[in-house]
């Protein structure tokens, strides 16, 4: 008897202990992450007409692949509009009510018909991300100045020559896409981008290694893969910040032996240049911490 009521009582304690435990639990689980510190679930409305209805919580709205010819009335009343996505239409210019999205964002005008940026993007102060991949620009030239908290632009897939003066006015610029367009060389202005740390120039006309690139010492991404480059300057050892570095598919025999200063470099890619097999021995002595690609095509 006195031993079935000991083991009860232990069955007890143990009981009241693992529910202790459970709510002890509990409590330390609620105060890990505040209430107010729960990111709320922003919802991405596909019309614009519902999205006007709730303008004060519209703060992205989808209206791609919807065979736009024009942004409809009504875009400037969303003011708290953060993302506006326009991809996949047949888009040739924006409404001047854009304007007055005082909150936008992001813009993404992939895929549609625009030869030139629109001049209403010139006005969106408040931009970070313009995407203009795969349309028809041949003109990128606006008053920049205006733009002062770009972060990021995309204009791969178009039919650009050059870059206007104004583009070194981007000072928050972290991101410039230019893979595949036509471009031979960049503005002098080009160097003024002191906060840019990838660009992507793949598939362009450059011949000539641009000497505007040589003063971006914050760049860690840089990527010239399929042009036409026969030499890398000595003073590449300028961009100590250097990551990664594509120079596939050009004509380049012997880079210099002054990358060795490249500390932080760890992805060297030289794929189908003319490079002879006891260089590439001397490269990898001079960079023993980064992975260099080599495969002659």
């Amino acid at each position: 008897m006195k031993k079935v009521i000991y083991i009860i009582f232990l069955v007890i304690i143990i009981n009241s202990s693992c529910n202790k435990d459970k709510n002890q639990t509990t409590k330390e689980n609620i105060g890990l992450t505040p209430p107010h510190l729960i990111e709320k679930q922003e919802e991405v409305y596909y019309n614009l007409n519902l999205a006007m209805k709730h303008s004060s919580s519209a703060y992205q709205l989808n209206l791609s692949s919807t065979q736009l010819k024009k942004l409809p009335q009504g875009i400037g009343k969303l003011k708290v509009l953060k993302n506006l996505t326009l991809q996949s239409n047949q888009l040739m210019e924006l409404n001047p009510e854009i304007i007055h999205c005082k909150s936008l964002e992001s813009i993404d005008l992939r895929d549609n018909q625009f030869k030139s940026i629109p001049k209403e993007i010139f006005s969106v102060e408040s931009l970070k991300t313009l995407l203009l991949t795969e349309n028809k620009l041949t003109d990128i030239s606006g008053d920049y100045s205006k733009l002062i908290h770009l972060q990021e632009i995309n204009i791969s897939f178009n039919r650009l020559k050059n870059l206007p003066i104004d583009i070194g006015n981007l000072k928050k610029i972290n991101l410039i896409d230019l893979w595949h367009n036509e471009i031979s060389s960049l503005p002098d202005s080009f160097s003024q981008l002191k906060s840019l740390k990838k660009l992507y120039m793949g598939k362009n006309h450059l011949s000539i290694f641009p000497a505007t690139l040589l003063q971006l010492n914050q760049l860690e991404v840089l990527v010239l893969s399929f042009n036409q480059l026969k030499s890398i300057p000595k003073e590449i050892a300028n961009l100590t910040q250097l990551i990664r570095l594509d120079l596939s598919g050009n004509q380049i025999s012997q880079l210099p032996y002054s990358v060795s200063k490249l500390k932080n470099l760890k992805s060297l890619i030289l794929n189908g240049n003319p490079i002879s097999k006891d260089h590439f021995s001397d490269l990898q002595k001079l960079l023993p911490h980064c992975e260099i690609t080599f495969e002659d095509n």
